[in-house]
């Protein structure tokens, strides 16, 4: 007989699926924003994904506060309504700063939600289910990028505005926190001591924070991937110019224009230069006798018109492709979380660095993929390490703290996650621009350089340790 749904289990990881891939979401559409202002420097456009993750941080800190005070469900209702205000107010803004004064307010809900995802797991779920929910939690998020991700990506296509519907989602997760999250009134030292009814002390330690430390580089290693991805595979590459048309005459143009497909002759020019398209390809003119669009397959080249030549770019896809493939990431992410709890049994801290160095190897393989299925093959060894990294470092909180700092000390760590998303666009160009590259091969062999340091230090520290550390997840 199979067992009853567990809507509690549910209600816990629908919360998880809201967190971790909400400021991510609307990646797909960052190429589009930039172009809606194009004022705007790429830096201050990667501000719409990571200024969330700023602002969430002393909310972060604060929800780990309030929960001592305050009722656990009131406020992951408070927080899921300001997630659905302010998560589709980004569609309505006229101007940037609106634009970013919304994914403000947004990092507010995040910063609230977030740790209680993860508090809940470990006040509500039995001590030997905690590994496997905590797995669960991991592929919820993945599982809720895959949704956010691939719906964004298809609703950039058709404006960067409609991106935010996604938003809406928070009503499901809403109402299944209305109708079976209990209410929990926040603990008190009457309620463990046996003594006067006021909050309980909280006393923190050094381990804390050097596990929030370890969250927050694997963090932002993984948050570049969601900042650079989309802007990345739209980037246009100068593949070669001419003197003279591409097409015999303007009445051949317009003939290939009115059928939306390229033609024999203008492929044959294209094989002439060592690139291969379909005559069948579409082929659109973006501005009148300045600029067209061909699209062969999962390719687009850009042709435009100078002053004496007419200059041909190719970009490695589009931003539908660029929200599919960071969907894709969920995939094995969402398998990593629930094998955790097995693999956690056999391998224990060993597995952090195996996952440092899968996540090494993809953005070595996304720094020089020069087509759109390596960028697949990259993102899948991203995501698997992405789904490995932060729930170990996770279960080890509870382990270092009692239960009534708990709360905070997951609230730490959640903090220095989102640190790590803010912070990862502004490290990865500060060593380019000490180093003077500031393309975006350099910006992910960056990347793979570090994960290679912790993958390497967390090797040193576990075989100079004299005891089995796999043993501590277990305890």
């Amino acid at each position: 007989m199979p067992k009853p749904v567990n809507f509690l289990t549910l209600a816990i990881l629908s919360i998880s699926i809201l967190t971790i891939m909400a400021a991510s979401a609307v990646s797909p559409a960052l190429s589009a924003i930039k172009e809606a202002f194009l004022e705007t420097s790429d830096t201050a456009i990667k501000m719409v994904m990571t200024l969330p993750s700023l602002v969430m941080i002393p909310f972060s800190l604060l929800s780990g506060w309030m929960t001592t005070r305050i009722n656990k469900k009131g406020l992951v209702i408070v927080g899921m309504i300001v997630y659905l205000v302010f998560g589709i107010g980004g569609a309505f803004a006229t101007t940037f700063t609106q634009l970013l004064i919304c994914r403000a307010c947004f990092g507010v809900s995040i910063g609230i939600l977030m740790p209680l995802s993860n508090t809940l797991i470990f006040d509500l779920v039995e001590k030997d289910r905690q590994s496997s929910v905590m797995g669960l939690s991991v592929s919820s998020n993945q599982i809720g990028g895959i949704l956010f991700l691939s719906i964004a990506g298809m609703l950039a296509g058709i404006s960067w505005r409609y991106c935010f519907a996604v938003y809406l989602l928070v009503l499901l997760s809403l109402c299944l926190v209305a109708w079976k999250l209990p209410s929990m009134p926040p603990v008190r030292k009457a309620d463990t001591l046996k003594t006067d009814a006021h909050p309980a002390r909280v006393r923190l330690n050094w381990k804390i924070f050097a596990i929030a430390f370890l969250a927050m580089v694997s963090s932002a290693c993984l948050f570049v991937v969601y900042t650079d991805l989309a802007l990345y595979i739209q980037q246009e590459k100068p593949l070669f110019s001419s003197e003279v048309g591409l097409v015999s005459d303007r009445a051949t143009l317009q003939k290939q224009l009115a059928e939306n497909q390229v033609g024999e002759e203008l492929a044959a020019n294209f094989a002439q230069q060592g690139i291969t398209i379909s005559p069948q390809a579409s082929i659109k003119e973006i501005q009148p006798r300045q600029e067209w669009l061909i699209k062969s397959g999962m390719q687009e080249y850009h042709i435009r018109k100078t002053d004496n030549a007419l200059q041909v770019t190719r970009s490695l896809g589009t931003a539908e492709m660029a929200g599919y493939a960071l969907s894709l990431m969920g995939i094995p992410a969402a398998i990593a979380g629930f094998i955790l709890a097995f693999l956690l049994k056999r391998m224990g801290y060993y597995l952090l660095p195996l996952a440092a160095l899968l996540m090494a190897g993809g953005y070595m393989l996304l720094g020089y993929a020069d087509s759109y299925l390596l960028i697949l093959c990259s993102v899948l060894f991203i995501g698997l390490s992405g789904g490995l990294l932060s729930s170990p470092l996770m279960l080890l909180v509870p382990k270092v703290l009692s239960p009534q700092a708990r709360s905070l000390g997951i609230a730490i760590v959640s903090s220095f996650i989102l640190l790590g998303q803010f912070v990862s666009p502004f490290y990865t160009n500060g060593i380019s621009w000490l180093t003077g590259y500031g393309d975006f091969r350099s910006k992910f062999l960056t990347v793979t350089v570090t994960l290679l340091v912790f993958a390497i230090g967390g090797c040193v520290y576990i075989f100079s340790n004299q005891r089995p550390l796999r043993h501590t997840f277990l305890a």
